[in-house]
């Protein structure tokens, strides 16, 4: 698995927009699909999902996306992400995905919070 999720993940601390579409090209299947609660639908091309991170990387200079845990099995994926800045946790989700062949991204879903009942 680490290849794509560590990938897309670097993509979320990525500043230039370059960089951060050529680390989503090599993390995402084609076609793919991705979503989270604030993705006004979900995305399935890579000019969009460059910049829709881009605007969380504009909104919150510095901060980054970093695997709390990890696992996979049978193609699928699973991400616990603490986003932070400074060293500070500011957010934490958790992250589903289903991996094409060659390891990378066909469909990612991406939840604020790891389940907890509020």
């Amino acid at each position: 698995m680490g290849d794509a999720i560590t990938g897309f993940f670097q993509a979320w601390s990525e500043e230039d927009a370059s960089a951060r579409e050529a680390a989503l090209d090599g993390a995402m299947a084609a076609p793919f699909r991705y979503c989270d609660p604030n993705t006004p639908h979900p995305i399935e091309d890579l000019g969009t999902l460059t910049d829709y991170i881009g605007a969380f990387t504009a909104r919150m200079p510095g901060a980054q996306a970093q695997i709390v845990s990890r696992d996979l099995h049978h193609g699928a994926a699973r991400a616990v992400i603490d986003f932070t800045v400074d060293g500070r946790a500011l957010m934490r989700g958790q992250y589903f995905a289903l991996l094409d062949e060659r390891g990378r991204i066909e469909h990612m879903a991406g939840f604020n919070g790891t389940g907890e009942t509020t």
